[in-house]
């Protein structure tokens, strides 16, 4: 993605030089202006100019931040009103950049289609979520399915998962540092504070949340 600055546009004096030049009557003299050829004007009014690549590297991280705060506020909305629940494809920095700067607690549960374990967590993460989503909390999955979302789709529609759920794929086991799954990393105001490993039971899930919230 490339972003450009335009050129700022100078008014014309009457002989068609810049205004606020050294001087207009030089410019027939100006040496510099010579090596223009004959047949070739001055700079155009309006001129495309690349940004630095630290603005360009700032205007990403933005997008990013903006792209992925859309993706789990829709997700969130989406859950809240009983919709069914889309397992949405993200890049893992896009995820990264939208667990930072999401305020408040939140619980990121990586997760897959065929982990019995992961499966057997996700109605006490319902109930959670149904319990302390009004309160602020927020509980999002992390699907590390292989080839592609649908398997955990299926899952997710079999067990009306009340959360939003992100497929990274298996790239995202070393890129988030997963090791065993379900993990559950355990999040305040974007800084990880805590990783559970394995299935906990609801009450000890929920003694994490309430810490949360003090």
């Amino acid at each position: 993605m490339e972003f450009y600055l335009k050129r700022q546009q100078f008014p014309r004096s009457p002989s068609g030089s810049q205004l606020g030049s050294k001087n207009d009557t030089d410019s027939d003299t100006d040496p510099e202006k010579k090596q223009l050829g004959s047949g070739s004007s001055a700079l155009p009014e309006t001129a495309c100019v690349p940004l630095s690549p630290c603005l360009r590297v700032v205007f990403r991280r933005w997008a990013m931040v903006i792209v992925a705060g859309f993706f789990l506020f829709t997700g969130i909305a989406s859950a809240l009103a009983g919709e069914r629940i889309l397992v949405k494809p993200i890049e893992v920095k896009a995820l990264e950049a939208m667990i930072k700067a999401t305020p408040g607690p939140l619980l990121a549960v990586a997760m897959a289609s065929w982990c019995a374990p992961c499966l057997k967590e996700i109605p006490s993460l319902n109930k959670l979520a149904a319990t302390y989503g009004p309160k602020g909390l927020k509980i999002i999955g992390i699907s590390v399915d292989m080839d592609d979302p649908a398997p955990m789709q299926e899952a997710a529609d079999k067990l009306k998962v009340a959360f939003p759920i992100y497929w990274v794929g298996e790239p995202g086991l070393a890129a988030l540092k997963i090791g065993m799954i379900p993990l559950t990393m355990v999040i305040k105001d974007g800084k990880e504070l805590e990783r559970i490993i394995g299935v906990r039971s609801e009450a000890e899930l929920e003694k994490k949340v309430r810490r949360l919230f003090n």
